[in-house]
């Protein structure tokens, strides 16, 4: 199942961008560069989701230029050694003007000219400056971005990230198409891996399941890496290992989400592996599910977003309280350190341009959740929401949430 988003999707985005500048501005943005992996072979890559919003390209260094005065459009294709192209394929003119509705494909040499061209009508220019990557991520950005400000220093450059953000923040029918899709193949799969829980002894096992699942129902595998987390391992939020071993005693949190097309699903389920889970162990399950259902109440076109985040950490508040675990509220975050709603879309953690409040069409996960270390437990509930005129979609509503039901796909 590939949702085929055509060269229209792509054109209109084009435009709506311009609307949002009104300028008749000049844009210029570039695909990501493929990363080495080993020593002579890279990483399969990962689009930037903001070039792929423009074009619909997912090969690596093309480039797109929009003059918005003429309301031309250029696409920019990356020198490729033949050899490269011979390993690893290439996308030719043809492909990359059918897929993203741009008729004029141009080579860096005529880009070069191209663009001393459009200095003497533009004084400024549109893109996506470097990001500076804060030191606790741990990574490094990918460097076509930055490598494009060398193309661009005859111009005045402005950042038009945030017009993009708000543009992505409101989902199109074609985008929730292919995120509900991506959304029903995860919850088929974690069913399906449920099925077998009871024969598992091994994080993987499950992991394995759901890797087949996501490509053999039509999606394009995982929009993550997957988290299988058993025990303690369940308390690094983060978990990617998937490689322990299980206690019959512990309980296994599952954050997953497959992908279709460009666009992942993000969900986050806590199942107990002992039939008989113990009655602590059940409270706080409970009252993570409590703060889960009280939030996605909240889910409402004009919901102003700080009274939101505030309102879930009185929800937790009194939960932690309610089990004993703080005394007052300042101790909240040690047990829910992460926020509990984030974007998604083309990013799994997309961008929602920084709201005041939700609008209709916005998409946004819930995921609250209780660690407690010490008892080698960590709760998350994670679904993903429309918000809509009528109030809140659970586009996941499919996987059920009560411990009662959950318990009844495990075999």
């Amino acid at each position: 199942m590939k949702r085929q988003f055509d060269a229209d999707f792509f054109a209109g985005n084009r435009k709506s961008l311009l609307r949002e500048l009104r300028s008749g501005a000049l844009i210029v943005l570039t695909a990501y560069s493929q990363m080495q992996r080993g020593h002579d072979y890279g990483y399969r890559l990962e689009q930037e989701p903001n070039f792929w919003y423009l074009t619909g390209i997912t090969h690596p260094d093309w480039q797109v230029i929009i003059d918005g005065a003429s309301n031309q459009s250029w696409l920019v294709s990356p020198d490729m050694d033949p050899m490269r192209e011979l390993f690893d394929g290439a996308l030719t003119a043809e492909q990359a003007s059918e897929i993203s509705g741009i008729k004029h494909v141009i080579d860096h040499v005529e880009a070069k000219q191209l663009l001393a061209k459009l200095r003497r009508e533009h004084t400024i220019v549109q893109t996506l400056a470097p990001q500076v990557i804060p030191p606790y991520y741990g990574f490094i950005a990918n460097p076509a971005q930055r490598n494009l400000m060398k193309d661009l220093s005859e111009f005045q450059v402005q950042d038009c990230r945030k017009e993009l953000s708000k543009l992505r923040a409101i989902k199109q029918p074609e985008e929730l198409e292919a995120m509900q899709a991506a959304i029903d193949i995860t919850v088929a799969g974690i069913k399906t891996a449920l099925k077998s829980l009871r024969s598992m002894k091994h994080e993987y096992e499950f992991e394995a399941v759901l890797n087949s699942e996501f490509r053999r129902t039509g999606g394009s595998g995982h929009g993550f890496d997957p988290i299988i987390a058993s025990g303690l391992n369940a308390c690094t939020v983060h978990y990617l290992e998937n490689n322990a071993a299980w206690s019959k005693d512990d309980w296994l949190l599952v954050d997953v989400g497959a992908k279709v097309s460009a666009y992942s699903a993000d969900i986050s389920r806590t199942f107990p592996l002992s039939s008989k889970p113990s009655k602590r162990s059940v409270a706080v399950y409970e009252a993570a599910l409590r703060v889960h259902d009280r939030t996605i109440e909240l889910c409402q076109p004009g919901q102003n977003v700080q009274e939101y985040l505030s309102s879930v950490e009185d929800f937790m508040t009194e939960e932690l309280l309610g089990l004993k675990i703080i005394n007052d509220k300042s101790e909240m975050r040690k047990y829910f350190p992460y926020s509990v709603s984030h974007g998604l879309g083309l990013d799994v953690h997309d961008s929602l341009a920084a709201p005041l409040e939700f609008r209709e069409g916005m998409v946004l996960t819930v995921e609250p959740g209780i660690q407690l270390p010490d008892e080698r437990l960590s709760v998350r509930i994670e679904d993903d929401i429309l918000i809509t005129a009528d109030g809140p979609k659970v586009m996941s509503g499919k996987l059920p949430t009560k411990l009662a039901d959950l318990e009844k796909l495990i075999g």
